[in-house]
Parts: C-alpha cells; sequence; structure tokens
C-alpha cells in the first residue's frame, strides 16, 4: 500500500474496521454538508469528492498520548488507494483532549 498522507494506512484500517453503521450515514452525510465545497477529486482518476469514501477519523491512542493527536474526515479513493483530503475537526479534538472519546 502506498504510505498515507495524513495518517498510516494501520489507523485509516483500525478506525474503518471500527465503523458504527447506524450512525454513520448521518454522521459522512454532516461531513459532506460542512466540507463538500472544499474537497478536491483524486489527483490520479479525477474521481469526484461525491464519489470517495468519507471517513471519520482520529490518531491512535498513543499520538494523542504524545500530543500528536488528530481528529475530522478523510476523503479516500478506493479505485487508486489514495487519502485525498483530510478536514479537521477541531471541537471533536478538544472533546477527545479533554478526556472524551477515544478509539
Amino acid at each position: 500500500m502506498e504510505e498515507g498522507k495524513f495518517f498510516s494506512w494501520d489507523e485509516v484500517k483500525k478506525n474503518r474496521d471500527q465503523i458504527d453503521w447506524v450512525i454513520f450515514p448521518t454522521a459522512m452525510k454532516f461531513a459532506k454538508e460542512m466540507y463538500l465545497s472544499e474537497a478536491k477529486s483524486c489527483p490520479k482518476c479525477g474521481q469526484t469528492p461525491e464519489k470517495l469514501f468519507w471517513l471519520g477519523i482520529q490518531s491512535s491512542n498513543e499520538s494523542w498520548d504524545k500530543g500528536e493527536g488528530k481528529a475530522g474526515f478523510l476523503t479516500i479513493c478506493e479505485k487508486c488507494n489514495l487519502q485525498v483530503d483530510f478536514f479537521r475537526d477541531k471541537e471533536l479534538e478538544n472533546a477527545i483532549k479533554e478526556g472524551g472519546i477515544r478509539l
């Protein structure tokens, strides 16, 4: 696999494996409402942002413990195996830093 642009592919897999399919569609609808106008197409194949895979993602616990954690929404071109865009969610990051939710 190509090295991740924003997150390691191990972090992407971990977040993807933990998707809650009950809330996932609503969360990604929200993400697209917020960020779709800024999202880029895949630079390799031209897949439009609407057709990319959108994933809510956060860094590993180790990254947070080092003060390097980040959280938000990642777009992935599954055809090209490429991380295209990452949109940080500062509110979620603050909740995680304050001891809220972690993977």
